[in-house]
């Protein structure tokens, strides 16, 4: 994961200039009498002056930037007159106030993306926009909190609802209007707004419409839970092309109806068994009444018995089986989950490490060794990038020279392989919640993007 107005605040040295003083002193003249001289009277001397001393100059002090005002009254007709390749600036000027930088992705020599936001997030009604290289390439326009929906749509309006439908077909169907959700645009010819029904702790409706014609459905019931827990064995004895009736049945139960999704008319539901936290877990995808996805998850809590290094993580080459992995690695792996879309593929995923400091990812398609990634969380610089260093760092220069760029080392947080000859690094510097925060994605120790993000 921004929209703000760029550039770090320059703060102004006003700098005093002194003078010094100094008192310039007088000589005195005599005078003579023809008739009887005056004895020469012995001069005074004149007293040298005591310099007066420079004055030490008060420095000016620097004056604290004034922040970018963020509390602007936007509006929707505001957020539509914005246009695909405004600048800045003509974007400013439209919605009557400074945006705030969020952030810039350089994505190849000379092409930036940056990231503007106007408004605060959930207190106003705010706007974002993506630009590249200044010029408006997508914008959003976020309400403030709307009121809930009245009504929940039952199962039988579900079923009418149909993409091509527009708002008003669709809210008399359901029986009430939807709460107002985000609306975004990357093209000045179509506008995507989204509306909700329900709440997300039970369950949630949300229709797409492109020019106020339903265009996505998407129905969401994630925090129901079945009546039995499924096992890895009912899991694998799934076909697909089992219609639901068959899936129940091998599973134990009935399944919770997770959500449905429909494209282009073709609806797709997604049921599912057990609990995510504390249980097994299967999820069942189905199209036209029968099984075309499948996937399990066995009951959380276990964790390896070691912890993978990189050099442990580099041995292992992709093609390798489960038990070369295992040897390489040094303990048995805790499966994380398995997915198959055929009767004779399948991919199951291992992990070592503890997830969310530092673990190791391994996943097998029909036993052989596909994606491998390392993760370390705990992994932070000793020093916060500014921006002037993050901008020599280029596309194509190796990191050892864009490492060069800044005052500290920056932390490797993660490794990616799907291909025998590409190695993909993350490197970051400073912590994004709290500090600048700048991270270069390398393959094979070659930048190929980076990303500022300012505190």
């Amino acid at each position: 994961m921004k929209n703000i107005v760029k550039g770090s605040s320059v703060a102004l040295l006003s700098v005093a200039l002194s003078a010094c003083w100094l008192d310039s002193g007088s000589s005195g003249g005599s005078s003579s009498s023809e008739s009887a001289p005056t004895p020469t009277p012995t001069p005074t001397p004149t007293p040298t002056p005591t310099p007066t001393p420079t004055p030490t100059p008060t420095p000016t002090p620097t004056p604290t930037p004034t922040p970018t005002p963020t509390n602007c009254a936007l509006t929707y007709d505001q957020w539509l007159q914005l246009k695909m390749g405004d600048s800045l600036a003509q974007s400013n000027t439209k919605l009557g106030c400074n945006g705030v930088w969020k952030s810039d992705t350089v994505v190849a020599n000379g092409v930036t993306q940056s990231n503007y936001l106007w408004g605060e997030l959930t207190k106003t009604n705010s706007v974002s926009a993506n630009f590249q290289n200044n010029r408006m390439t997508g914008k959003t326009f976020v309400p403030e909190r709307q009121p809930e929906s009245s009504c929940f749509p039952t199962g039988t309006a579900l079923n009418q609802i149909k993409t091509g439908l527009n708002r008003g077909e669709v809210e008399q169907i359901i029986g009430c209007k939807g709460q107002t959700g985000n609306s975004l645009s990357v093209s000045d010819n179509t506008i995507q707004t989204s509306y909700n029904w329900g709440t997300a702790s039970k369950q949630f409706l949300v229709l797409n419409f492109d020019n106020n014609r339903l265009t996505g459905i998407s129905y969401n019931s994630s925090n129901q839970n079945s009546s039995c827990e499924p096992s890895q064995s009912a899991w694998s004895n799934i076909r697909i092309g089992d219609n639901y009736q068959t899936a129940m049945t091998k599973i134990g139960c009935e399944g919770i109806l997770l959500n449905i999704t429909d494209v282009g008319n073709t609806p797709k539901l997604t049921y599912h068994w057990g609990n995510l936290i504390n249980q097994n877990y299967v999820q069942l995808g189905f199209s036209n009444g029968q099984v075309t996805t499948k996937s399990f998850k066995p009951k959380s809590g276990s964790v390896s018995s070691c912890t993978p290094t990189t050099e442990q993580w580099m041995n292992v080459n992709l093609g390798s089986d489960y038990n070369t992995a295992r040897s390489q690695l040094g303990c048995e792996g805790v499966l994380q989950g398995a997915v198959a879309v055929s009767n004779s593929e399948s991919k199951l995923t291992y992990n070592w490490g503890h997830v969310g400091s530092q673990f190791t990812l391994f996943s097998f398609d029909n036993g052989s060794l596909s994606t491998k990634s390392y993760n370390n969380s705990t992994q932070r610089s000793n020093c916060e990038p500014t921006q002037q260093q993050f901008n020599q760092v280029q596309i194509g220069q190796s990191i050892s020279q864009a490492t060069s760029y800044f005052s500290c080392t920056g932390a490797m947080n993660s490794m990616t392989q799907v291909s025998a000859n590409v190695i993909t690094r993350s490197y970051s510097w400073g912590q994004i919640t709290n500090t600048n925060f700048a991270l270069i994605n390398t393959d094979n120790d070659i930048v190929t993007a980076k990303s500022f993000h300012p505190k």
